[in-house]
């Protein structure tokens, strides 16, 4: 939020993929969450000032990675994500 506010972006592109929206729906699922939060991640979320763009939300991360290897697409890996 912080970046889109001072660079004055419309958008925000994020990578979550199926695999990140399984994890989520299972950690609210065991803190006891409302349906709402359950389902909280959204394909496109509308902000007070921009978009959250989640495009590759119902591919999972092995099919993302397949194709990126197929086309010989660069890539790295999230440090924060090195715990999976």
């Amino acid at each position: 939020e912080k970046i889109c506010l001072e660079q004055n972006y419309s958008n925000l592109i994020l990578a979550h993929h199926l695999n990140d929206q399984l994890e989520w729906f299972l950690m609210q699922l065991s803190r006891g969450a409302g349906l709402a939060e359950i389902l909280g991640m959204q394909e496109c979320e509308k902000r007070s000032n921009y978009t959250l763009l989640r495009p590759l939300l119902f591919m999972s991360k092995d099919e993302i990675l397949s194709y990126l290897k197929e086309n010989d697409i660069f890539y790295f890996q999230d440090e924060s994500n090195e715990n999976e």
